[in-house]
């Protein structure tokens, strides 16, 4: 048999183990039961974006509980010195835990090809697995902005190869009230978010598997 045939055997069996691991997790995050407390709390990592992100993003962190979400690490785009100085003044006003600000490459500036950012996508996507896979947090909270996708992308892969359990939540942008946004749409239909927040009950008559916040 020709080297082809070996090729598109072995590519074609690649694909079915990935569609294996895939719906295992799918499965087993349906079965999932509420995320309990533990005894030195959960570690959280939640993905700032710039301007109205970051801003949405910190006024729902600080409703939560320090002790019962005792370790913090926001994750930002390497350039984003405005959602630094915004992480770190929110963490100033709380009352425990500790907390971390890691930094990953933007997967894509504005402007730039559409070419050069597959590159700079790959060297943000390995960044953020590093992250978590150093990090192995309980949950993931993201809003939207683009640094998200290559950390809800390590923590799904890590979650799938079992050496993390994480849950993902996405909450949609309170400026969201016909449609969801396109990484919100990647994460619904993909299945990876184990919750997916809107702001606007009209989105659960489009998007039913998606929850409002009266159901929290």
């Amino acid at each position: 048999m020709s080297g082809a045939f070996w090729t598109i055997l072995y590519f074609i069996l690649f694909l079915l183990w990935l569609g294996g691991i895939w719906l295992y997790f799918i499965i087993r995050h349906s079965n999932r039961a509420p995320l309990s407390e533990k005894k030195n709390g959960l570690h959280l990592v939640t993905v700032l974006g710039s301007g109205g992100h970051t801003t949405e993003m910190l006024d729902l962190i600080k409703h939560f509980d320090d002790n019962a979400y005792a370790t913090r690490t926001y994750v930002i785009a390497n350039t984003d010195n405005h959602s630094e100085q915004k992480a770190m003044e929110s963490e100033n006003a709380r009352n425990g835990g500790t907390f971390a600000v890691e930094k990953i490459p933007r997967s894509r500036e504005v402007g730039q090809s559409y070419v050069s950012s597959l590159l700079t996508t790959a060297v943000a996507c390995c960044t953020a697995f590093k992250i978590v896979a150093t990090i192995r947090p309980s949950i993931v909270l993201v809003n939207g902005p683009g640094t998200c996708v290559p950390v809800v992308a390590a923590a799904a892969a890590l979650d799938m190869l079992r050496w993390a359990d994480t849950r993902i939540v996405y909450v949609e942008s309170i400026c969201r009230v016909e449609n969801l946004s396109l990484t919100a749409k990647i994460l619904y239909y993909s299945g990876i978010a184990d919750d997916i927040i809107v702001q606007w009950p009209q989105l659960k008559d489009l998007y039913p598997r998606v929850r409002t916040l009266d159901e929290l």
